[in-house]
Parts: structure tokens; C-alpha cells; sequence
């Protein structure tokens, strides 16, 4: 029941980004392209100096692979400022919808629901809300959906390198997640 309440939610909450459509698109492009090409640089630098730094010592092609990673490391810049500005204007122009939205409901109401609920604790609670909802429209949403692909690609990088060792590798795994449940039960525990 709270997870449908929560997706209902979600769901009605990206319904104030439908008119901000091409912000959306630009900031999960730029955050694609940008959890695309963080794992790959390592896997060129890597060949780079296998290839023209040990194998050949060809100085021309390491300048080269150099100012690929280099030029690779600019794009990520442009990516990440891209994404990051079309994410918050993203989140602040939802976040001026809603605001508007709440103020519109707030002038219907009876001046009796203000004399019944503290003035203090409804300002509060919107302010926190919309803090929120801006934290999941600017960075929340974008930097999970980016991590998450970064994470598959770099395990995918690990098997294409050396299966054996990956699989190793990802052995502590369950563990860490059992041990990240049980803190983040304590924090949330701790929290309330």
C-alpha cells in the first residue's frame, strides 16, 4: 500500500515537469552520455599505456591517446554543467508551478482552517516539501539513474577484462547491502 501511495505520488509529481519536457530530455541526455563515457576514460588510459607507453613507446601516439583523455575529460565537464543546469532549472521551474499551485489553494481556503491549524507549521511544512521536490527534480533523480549506469558499465568493463577477477571482486556485495540495510534501519530509526 505505501509503495503504490508512493508511486501514485511520484507519478503525480512528474506531472508538473510534462510542460518542461525538453529541460527533461537535455538533463538526462547530458547525464547518459555524461555515466557513459566517466567509466570508459579509465579503460582508454589503460590501453593507452599498454599499447603506446610500454609496448611501442611510440611518443606520437601516447601525445595523441593523451589528448583523447584529455578532450574526453572536457566533455565530461561540458556534460556534467549541461545536465546540472537543465536539472535545476528543471526542478525551479516546477518548483514555481507548485508554489503558485499551493499559494492559489491556500486563498480559497476559510479563514476557520487558519484559526485551526498553526500558520507556522503549515509554512514549515511546505517549505520542507518543496525542498524536497526540488532535491528530487535537481540532483536526486539524475545522480541514481547516472550512478546506476555507471555502476553496470564499469561491471561490465570488469568482466570484459578478466572475468575471474570481477567475480571475485563482487563477492563482498550481499554483504555490503545487508550491512547498508541494517545502518540505514538504525538511521531511519534514529531520525524519527
Amino acid at each position: 500500500m505505501s509503495q503504490k501511495l508512493q508511486f501514485s505520488l511520484f507519478k503525480r509529481l512528474f506531472g508538473f515537469a510534462k510542460p518542461y519536457k525538453k529541460y527533461l530530455f537535455v538533463a538526462i541526455s547530458a547525464t547518459i552520455l555524461l555515466a557513459a563515457l566517466s567509466p570508459l576514460r579509465p579503460r582508454v588510459i589503460g590501453y593507452i599505456i599498454d599499447h603506446y607507453l610500454i609496448k611501442t613507446k611510440d611518443p606520437d601516439m601516447l601525445l595523441w591517446g593523451s589528448l583523447l583523455v584529455l578532450l574526453m575529460l572536457l566533455l565530461e565537464a561540458v556534460f556534467q554543467v549541461v545536465g546540472t543546469f537543465f536539472s535545476n532549472l528543471l526542478a525551479q521551474s516546477v518548483i514555481r508551478d507548485l508554489r503558485q499551485k499551493v499559494i492559489r489553494h491556500y486563498m480559497k481556503l476559510r479563514v476557520a482552517y487558519f484559526d485551526k491549524n498553526p500558520v507556522g507549521a503549515m509554512v514549515t511544512r511546505v517549505v520542507s516539501d518543496m525542498e524536497a521536490i526540488t532535491e528530487v527534480f535537481s540532483s536526486g533523480l539524475m545522480d541514481i539513474a547516472a550512478d546506476l549506469l555507471s555502476l553496470v558499465l564499469i561491471v561490465l568493463f570488469m568482466f570484459l577484462t578478466n572475468w575471474q577477477l570481477a567475480f571475485l571482486t563482487l563477492i563482498p556485495v550481499p554483504l555490503l547491502i545487508w550491512a547498508t540495510r541494517i545502518f540505514a534501519r538504525a538511521m531511519k530509526a534514529s531520525f524519527q
